[in-house]
């Protein structure tokens, strides 16, 4: 008989490992360095989380087991996934912080990641630039570039560029990317997203800070 309850038992046990090793997979996720007014409950405050570097920030209502947010700072998360039967809401549960940052980003720290230019978001490759000591560097998607900037205060200006001269299969994000670059006048920085902004403070490009 106590084998037979010892047998059901490691049957039972074998059971509960397996359902909660299917329910549940590690994945990153990214944390901004503040909460926000949540859009559906504005009197209740949100994590802004994005699932990879190029998303752009959104609202999450729920709890991260075992993880205490602390205002000021960026985290990569390591967590374990599992969505329960009662909410759409997936839940998380920490199982490493990656990273957690506090420098507050500037204009020539990093790379740039452009994720929209004008109303175009569908990239095969991003153009990404960098800017140390007024130089402006990066790829357009195709070629790389280079040139100088005048910056100060929100003022931003793109200047002398000149690219490498590849063959690729399409020319059309590079174009758009230079042309729109020489619209710019000003730009905006908030938590790792910077807006490049026309004389009038209208969104040209949203980035998105990239670590190197």
């Amino acid at each position: 008989m106590k084998v037979r309850i010892a047998l059901l038992t490691l049957l039972l046990s074998g059971f509960w490992f397996i359902s909660c090793q299917f329910r549940s997979s590690d994945q990153i996720i990214f944390i901004n360095n503040s909460l926000k007014a949540c859009d559906d409950y504005p009197a209740q405050q949100c994590l802004q989380i994005k699932l990879n570097e190029a998303a752009e920030w959104t609202d999450y209502s729920g709890s991260i087991e075992a993880f205490e947010f602390e205002e000021g700072y960026y985290y990569k998360l390591k967590v374990s996934k599992e969505t329960t039967e009662h909410t759409s809401l997936p839940s998380y549960k920490l199982v490493a912080i990656l990273e957690q940052s506090k420098t507050p980003l500037t204009l020539d720290e990093g790379f740039w990641l452009v994720v929209s230019i004008l109303d175009y978001t569908g990239f095969a490759r991003n153009p990404v630039f960098r800017i140390s000591n007024n130089t402006f560097i990066g790829n357009t998607s195709c070629n790389k570039f280079s040139g100088t900037i005048k910056f100060d205060a929100d003022n931003f200006k793109a200047r002398a560029l000149t690219t490498t001269k590849m063959t690729c299969p399409t020319l059309a994000v590079e174009d758009l990317f230079l042309d729109t670059l020489q619209r710019v006048d000003h730009y905006k920085i908030s938590g790792d997203s910077l807006w490049l902004m026309d004389r009038q403070h209208k969104k040209l490009m949203s980035c998105i800070y990239f670590h190197e």
